[in-house]
């Protein structure tokens, strides 16, 4: 056995000195403090550090199920399913229409969703958490990015329901008015934007009904008529504007205002007149009846709005193409964005869509993020998603806006 050397005694090699102090950087040597204490460090037993190792690795053990099992404070986003709206389910149409004519279609429209696992009051366990941050296609989000804090699931819940509601209500209008169809509404103002010109004549409550520019006069029944005008109206053009108010009928001088850019960086041409307004009273010749359940907000406005007009007008407006997309829908007929892009496309492929239309603002989530098979055309109003499903039809994809020239033209503006 080797040994440590001493001047008067021998130690074995490992014994734990009675005086750690009397240890020297310089010599290797333990030195005892006398001789009585040899056979007591000789008798002294080690603590094996293998029941360290053990009770250490039981803890570790319990922290991490434990970390696996409790709720975090994220939730997770992945590519939902991809429903056909032109099919039936248990011999009921999803999407029915009545007392107006309606035509058969070769074409299918796809609206596209985004699972979710976590909800305003409570994010994900751990353990999916887990999965999630190693799954390419899972995206992890923290709880407070997408729901304030003092929002329940109950309220996001009912607000879901009410977006898609009143997405449906706005798809069967512009639907049925790009058609050709006789609709109206009531436009009421609401407000007016500070320090715009509008604010100094509009009263809360004003009806609007009617527009005069220096090219035209109309009279205003629906949103999509105003909008027109005002699109070939340059900001900073003095107008009328007829409104209702009290039961008179009065003439409002105002000035419009420019749009601002939008997250692409395009700017619609045209101007605004500087008030919020809300919709009431909407009159339709035709009753659309839906049959979509579990399913909440308002990106389905447009495939629903395409389905609704490819069946009141003849022939197939896709052709035999099998058409997935996404998008919210203003009563202007205005495409507006919406979030989980990345996840609906995957869906629609998945689902066997070979096109898919997206809102053009969409834009920067879309490019680098397109699955393979499958071909987006950027739009940024409803008359622009109906040429690019008649495009799609006719194989033309030279008539197609895509989503690098979005950027690109954004970039240059």
């Amino acid at each position: 056995m080797r040994a440590w050397r001493n001047s008067t005694k021998t130690v074995p090699a490992g014994t734990v000195p009675q005086n750690p102090a009397q240890l020297t950087a310089a010599s290797p040597e333990i030195p005892l403090a006398d001789s009585t204490d040899a056979p007591a460090a000789r008798g002294k037993r080690r603590r094996r550090p293998g029941r360290r190792r053990a009770a250490a690795s039981v803890l570790f053990s319990i922290l991490l199920v434990a970390a696996l099992l409790l709720p975090t404070g994220y939730l997770t986003q992945k590519s939902g399913p991809a429903i056909d709206v032109t099919k039936e389910f248990e011999g009921q149409s999803l999407v029915e229409i009545s007392e107006v004519a309606t035509y058969d279609s070769d074409t299918d429209f796809l609206l596209t969703t985004v699972s979710a696992t976590g909800s305003a009051d409570r994010g994900v366990l751990g353990g999916t958490a887990f999965l999630a941050a190693v799954n390419p296609e899972i995206q992890l989000l923290p709880v407070r990015m997408i729901y304030p804090a003092n929002v329940t699931s109950q309220q996001v819940k009912e607000q879901n329901a009410q977006l898609m509601d009143n997405s449906q209500n706005v798809a069967d209008l512009v639907a049925l008015e790009a058609a050709g169809f006789a609709v109206s509404m009531k436009i009421t103002i609401t407000a007016a934007v500070k320090d715009s010109s509008a604010a100094k004549v509009v009263k809360p409550g004003d009806i609007i009904t009617g527009l005069t520019t220096p090219e035209k006069s109309i009279d205003i029944q629906t949103f999509a008529q105003m909008s027109q005008v005002l699109s070939a109206t340059a900001p900073g053009t003095e107008i009328k504007l007829r409104v209702e108010r009290d039961g008179k009928e009065l003439t409002l001088p105002l000035t419009t205002l420019p749009y601002q850019p939008d997250e692409t960086g395009w700017t619609s041409p045209g101007s605004l007149l500087g008030v919020l307004v809300k919709v009431e009273d909407v009159q339709i010749p035709a009753q659309v009846k839906y049959l979509i359940d579990g399913i909440g907000g308002p990106s389905a406005g447009t495939i629903f709005a395409l389905s609704i007009y490819d069946a009141v007008t003849p022939g197939s407006l896709g052709g035999s193409a099998r058409i997935a997309g996404t998008g919210a829908i203003t009563w202007s007929g205005e495409v507006t964005p919406i979030g989980g892009v990345e996840h609906k496309m995957r869906g629609a492929v998945r689902a066997g869509a070979t096109d898919f239309i997206a809102p053009a603002a969409n834009c920067q989530e879309v490019v680098g993020n397109v699955p393979a098979g499958l071909t987006v055309w950027a739009v940024r109003d409803f008359s622009a998603a109906v040429e690019a499903a008649t495009a799609i039809g006719a194989g033309d994809d030279d008539a197609r806006l895509s989503c690098e020239a979005v950027l690109s033209a954004g970039e240059r503006q």
